[in-house]
């Protein structure tokens, strides 16, 4: 019986191949998307799922409560692992990881040089926490002695390509020679650690001393905990007066440590602790139901092509009940069809998958592959059973309810009840498609807008150059000066930290028996806040001419003046102090010597915070506003002068406009996906109206033929057939607008700036789903306007 029903369906997939081509076409694209975003949610729920003991293995995160002021970290002091393994029991093994990336070290061997950004200190237990297989050395001895360092197979092979890595020796900051004792098999690409060197952290005294190994101020390093099942709660409890007993008491700061499971740090940081993550639960909701939505968009077209041509299958039901086959046995037919289509749907949806892996990846950056295992088999095994059912569930009971005695008497009761539910389907097919229509708009004027909001302070044509050497660090005046003789160069400056990049954050008070409070921190030279553009509001910018300023000047923007309770003209030449223990220098007490207009120093998803600038001795970076006409020629005077001062570094520079585009890496992802699913989504929906209206032409042929014979007009007739469908639309319109509105309002305010709710947006994503509707129709509409009633009417 089920080889009769597989012929069945074959042979009306033959004989009909446009209906086959939609139908099969529609599911398939439906179902590849679903295989797409089914790999890529399943990256990401995947992330540190790897390590064996992933259950048992927690991120410390420091929470500090200032006042009304609450931040999450993931820095800890360097002694703060051992610590914990000697006061608490349930630590099984603690390890810490140490990137010293401002600046990035130079790791070197022979001619070969290169900065290396994913350079980590690390302890020896780190592979009795992790699962990282060593192709190479043995992981239970690899770091236990100062000057090793365990290396990627990709590492290797870029600096000693076919030679022996093991006891190679490679040079870090032309200072430590690390020999190497291990080569790490091929690491996960969905690990939120992500390394190329992992050297022991008992080489770091002799780089930055032993004292300060056992510094509690150094928030220099993240700890990770193995604990034993269930104990991370009874932990987390006594871990409350923790850091009481090694910090600095203070009370009017309040910290508190916190445990974070491995497998929540990539999509969870954000909503446990605020800290910034790669990735995004809530996004992997949306592509979800992106891909429901484009599944049911399909299902619905085979629902609505199977239901209109009922009534070519009406006698055949007939005849089947008068041979004795029941309801259920033709349900089970009518399913078993729709599978069968699915199965093929799904064949080809594999054949689609495969190409549009690559371009998939090109989007998010990742590396997904069709890799079959027992999980994404049952997955994809899952999703054709449940398109089969979905889409053949209502068809089979419509077709299986015809009564054998009205098939020859006309139109049945269901089939007029079906058409009524292909109206609501179509309806909702069109509702969902616009509203990602409208959805995917605003999701490209947020990106637009981040991108093109005025930051409040000039960031084009400046030129970031990171300071590499440790004594041009320290006398930066020569090489500025020399930098300056070009004449396409506007302004240079020396800053440790800059807008877009990393952003310090100390302690201040006003007053000396204040409580203190933590204030956002830039550090930059006398030409800083000149070379960024930045517009003053009151007082005067760091002078020369007023030798206090090295130490004793603070610059304010307008959110510090006013969480100080001033407005900016009465902030300037009031009393100001950094907090002893704060800094390197210890307390500093000066003065307010000017105020700053707002302006934008991180993304706009976070509020312009109160913001201090301040005079800094050590400097990571030059700045150098040019002259966009002449840029290469600017830039290649850079790049000489900079090998004058400092032959040893290769030179590296970003401009500050392409850091600040880099912010929105995340949303420019979203934004192509959102736009690429719509696509899809339409054109599944598009190849149902293709399909209905290509049935409402021959099914109604006749009536076309006679309404020409009495001069019907060809505008006549395609209004006529296509009026029904276009109003469909329309109403789909008047639904989608809401649903549109909750789920974009929801997403913007994620932000702290974003574009606006503009109606505009609305009535455009309306008119292109119309136009869209319309072309679709109107084609085959008019095709079967200019029919030849002849043809149709020979027979009457």
């Amino acid at each position: 019986m089920l080889i009769n029903y597989v012929k069945v369906v074959l042979r009306g997939l033959l004989r009909h191949k446009g209906y086959a081509f939609i139908n099969i076409g529609g599911l398939a694209i439906g179902m590849a998307c679903c295989i797409v975003i089914l790999l890529h949610v399943r990256d990401e729920l995947g992330y540190d799922r790897h390590h064996k003991q992933a259950d048992r293995i927690y991120r410390l995160v420091t929470e500090t409560r200032t006042n009304d002021q609450t931040r999450a970290a993931v820095t800890a002091p360097l002694p703060l692992a051992p610590a914990l393994l000697q006061d608490f029991p349930e630590v099984t093994q603690a390890t810490r990881f140490f990137r010293p990336d401002n600046p990035v070290p130079l790791v070197q061997h022979g001619a070969r040089r290169f900065y290396e950004p994913r350079f980590f200190f690390t302890d020896a237990a780190t592979f009795d926490v992790f699962s990282y297989p060593l192709k190479e050395g043995d992981p239970q001895t690899a770091l236990d002695e100062p000057f090793s360092v365990v290396i990627t197979e990709a590492v290797a092979e870029k600096y000693f390509g076919d030679e022996n890595p093991l006891g190679q020796t490679l040079t870090f900051k032309n200072f430590l020679d690390f020999t190497v004792t291990g080569v790490l098999e091929p690491l996960p690409a969905n690990s939120h650690l992500r390394f190329d060197f992992l050297a022991s952290f008992s080489s770091l005294p002799h780089w930055l001393g032993e004292a300060m190994m056992h510094n509690w101020l150094t928030n220099m390093c993240t700890v990770y905990l193995l604990l034993p099942p269930d104990a991370a709660t009874a932990l987390e409890t006594k871990l409350a007066g923790f850091a009481d007993t090694y910090l600095l008491r203070n009370p009017d700061v309040t910290r508190q440590f916190h445990l974070q499971p491995l497998h929540r740090i990539h999509l969870y940081s954000q909503a446990d602790y605020g800290l910034a993550a790669d990735g995004d639960i809530f996004y992997v909701y949306v592509f979800s139901s992106i891909a429901l939505i484009i599944l049911f968009i399909a299902c619905i077209n085979f629902i609505n092509l199977t239901t209109a041509r009922s009534a070519s299958r009406a006698k055949e039901v007939g005849v089947r009940k008068v041979m004795g086959a029941d309801k259920p046995r033709l349900m089970l037919q009518f399913i078993g069809e729709a599978s069968v289509s699915a199965v093929l749907a799904s064949v080809l949806a594999v054949v689609l998958v495969i190409p549009a892996l690559p371009h998939v990846n090109s989007l998010l950056g990742k590396a997904l592959t069709l890799r079959v295992d027992l999980v994404l088999l049952l997955a994809f095994l899952g999703i054709t059973l449940l398109v089969g059912v979905l889409a053949g569930s209502y068809p089979a009971l419509l077709l299986s309810s015809f009564r054998p005695a009205e098939i020859l008497k006309g139109p049945t009761r269901s089939r007029v009840a079906g058409a009524s539910f292909r109206k609501v389907l179509v309806v909702a097919q069109f509702a969902l498609s616009i509203t990602l229509i409208i959805c995917t708009i605003f999701v490209y004027r947020q990106l637009d807008y981040m991108k093109n909001r005025g930051l409040g302070f000039n960031e084009e044509a400046v030129v970031v150059v990171p300071i590499r050497d440790e004594g041009l660090r320290q006398n930066t005046d020569g090489i500025k000066q020399e930098v300056r003789k070009h004449p396409a160069v506007v302004q240079a400056s020396a800053a440790a930290l800059y807008p877009g990049g990393p952003v310090g954050r100390m302690m201040f008070r006003q007053a000396e028996n204040d409580d203190p409070f933590p204030l956002r921190v830039l550090w930059g030279d006398y030409e800083f806040i000149d070379a960024l553009g930045v517009t003053f509001l009151a007082g005067r910018d760091f002078s020369r001419d007023h030798p206090t300023d090295e130490t004793e000047a603070f610059i304010l923007n307008e959110s510090a003046a006013r969480h100080l309770g001033f407005d900016p003209e009465t902030a300037v030449g009031q009393r100001f102090e950094r907090v002893a223990g704060s800094g390197p220098e210890g307390r500093i007490a000066g003065r307010i010597i000017g105020v700053v207009q707002d302006f934008h120093y991180r993304s706009l998803r976070s509020q312009i915070e109160p913001l201090v600038i301040h005079l800094w001795p050590w400097p990571n970076y030059i700045l150098a506003r040019i002259q966009t006409d002449q840029t290469p020629e600017t830039l290649a005077f850079l790049e000489q002068t900079w090998n004058q001062f400092d032959p040893v570094h290769p030179f590296e520079y970003v401009f500050l406009d392409d850091q600040f585009d880099a912010l929105y890496q995340n949303e420019a992802q979203l934004s192509n996906l959102f736009a690429l699913f719509t696509l899809l989504a339409i054109l599944v929906a598009c190849l149902g109206l293709f399909g209905l209206i290509s049935y409402e032409g021959q099914r109604r042929s006749r009536e076309v033929g006679i309404r020409k014979v009495f001069g019907a007009s060809v505008p006549q007739i395609t209004l006529l057939l296509t009026k029904d469908l276009l109003a469909l639309v329309v109403l789909a319109n008047v639904i989608a607008w809401p649903i549109a509105y909750f789920y974009t309002r929801s997403w913007l305010q994620a932000f702290a700036y974003h574009t606006t709710l503009n109606v505009f947006v609305f009535i455009l994503g309306s008119v292109l789903s119309l136009l869209i509707a319309f072309l679709t129709i109107n084609y085959q509409a008019v095709k079967a306007a200019y029919s030849n009633p002849v043809d149709v009417l020979h027979d009457e």
